[in-house]
């Protein structure tokens, strides 16, 4: 392409990019683009298919402006933790100075299918492999550590710098986000470096899925860890990276699945409608009963191997067990204060009566066909039965209905 041509083409692409940014990408046509770059209609469709095609130009050049730049950078630069701040300042330094080409990145190709087809996304997709490079350079070298996912790590800081953009040239929120740089890498290092108990990935939830199967269907006794190797499909060692025994991997189900529950749980003392002490108490006995009926494994493991299980009462994840019943027990006396629940309801028995009620009904299920029971039901006259036990006066049933179930 002569200077000349390239000269026109920048100027399209100049004009597109500030149409864009002064009105919808709905109203910028390849008349307007024309007009604003002074070149005929005809002109611009010489050198651009249409208008996706422009715009997708505009963020292709400025992608092979931000790489050169960043190649240039990152020259001499060997120390992986170096190379990596230098990447991130270098990316948080372009957006601030480039705020036009952010803005049409984020709102105008983001949103668009069309733009993952396209060269724009292809230049971006090598542009992501260099701080991937770093990342992996980093964990062979082993600055980095080698048991995360590096390919997470690097959404992660993409995501951050999509943030900081927006932050910054959109919501006014900061003023420049390279000057967030050393924050950035303070959280950036530790999760880079820092050793110990492996972290959770993809592979230690798939030994923890696979155990769950095997101890419903096989037995807990009877299990095997070969089996639960051959269910996760990962070698028979790697079960004994992160769990040192198929006792520590039976209570680290019933800690996985607990701290789920209790995140969910939670939910229901920060809601903003306030709930009365009776909707929050029927939705903790819900919550809890659907936990369980959602996941017909867990429900065997929990009820059967771990919950009659001595040593289980010796390890940290029981007391998530008992914040349950400490959650429950606040509802109950926050109701009896406000006198809907009466003076005379012992938290603690409360408690055990509705655990122990559960857990029966739960026992049968598991033991017989669970296709013989309507579960569902059961749980309901369970929770309104409770309900009776806990309020002054007797449950309205037509307002306990139309709480969620």
């Amino acid at each position: 392409m002569t200077q000349k041509k390239q000269q026109t083409r920048s100027r399209i692409l100049d004009a597109a990019e500030a149409l864009i940014l002064e009105s919808s990408i709905e109203e910028v046509t390849i008349a307007k683009i024309a007009e604003r770059a002074q070149v005929a209609d005809s002109l611009a469709y010489k050198y651009f298919k249409g208008k996706n095609d422009i715009i997708f130009s505009v963020v292709a050049e400025r992608t092979r402006e931000e790489t050169a730049l960043l190649r240039e950078h990152l020259q001499g630069i060997i120390d992986p933790k170096s190379r990596l701040s230098k990447m991130i300042w270098h990316m948080l330094k372009y957006n601030d100075s480039h705020p036009n080409h952010v803005t049409n990145l984020l709102f105008r190709c983001r949103s668009n299918k069309n733009f993952y087809r396209s060269e724009a996304y292809r230049l971006m997709r090598e542009y992501e492999a260099i701080l991937l490079n770093i990342l992996e350079e980093g964990a062979r070298e082993g600055v980095f550590r080698s048991d995360i996912d590096m390919k997470l790590m690097k959404h992660i800081i993409f995501g951050t710098i999509d943030i900081e953009a927006l932050s910054s040239i959109v919501t006014g929120e900061i003023e420049k986000s390279c000057a967030d740089l050393d924050d950035i890498m303070a959280l950036l290092i530790p999760m880079l470096t820092t050793k110990g108990k492996p972290v959770v990935t993809n592979r230690q939830q798939a030994i923890l899925l696979a155990a769950e199967k095997i101890f419903a269907r096989q037995g807990y006794a009877d299990a095997k860890i070969a089996a639960i190797a051959e269910e996760a499909q990962v070698a028979e060692g790697t079960i004994y990276e992160y769990f040192s025994s198929k006792e520590d991997l039976l209570f680290a189900l019933s800690g996985r699945n607990l701290n789920a529950y209790l995140e969910r749980v939670s939910n229901i003392f920060n809601q903003q409608a306030r709930p009365s002490p009776p909707e929050k108490l029927w939705r903790l006995m819900r919550s809890f009963g659907l936990s369980f009926l959602s996941i017909r494994d867990f429900m065997t493991v929990y009820f059967m191997y771990t919950l009659f299980n001595r040593r289980y009462y010796e390890t940290t994840i029981q007391p998530k067990q008992n914040e349950f019943a400490r959650m429950m027990g606040q509802v109950i006396e926050e109701g009896k204060r406000e006198g809907t629940f009466r003076a005379d309801v012992n938290p603690r028995v409360f408690w055990y009566m509705f655990l122990g009620s559960y857990t029966h009904l739960a026992l049968r299920w598991i033991i017989i066909d669970h296709k013989e029971f309507d579960k569902y039901t059961e749980v309901r006259h369970l929770m309104t039965l409770m309900m009776t036990a806990a309020l002054r006066e007797p449950p309205n049933v037509e307002y306990l209905v139309r709480i969620e179930f």
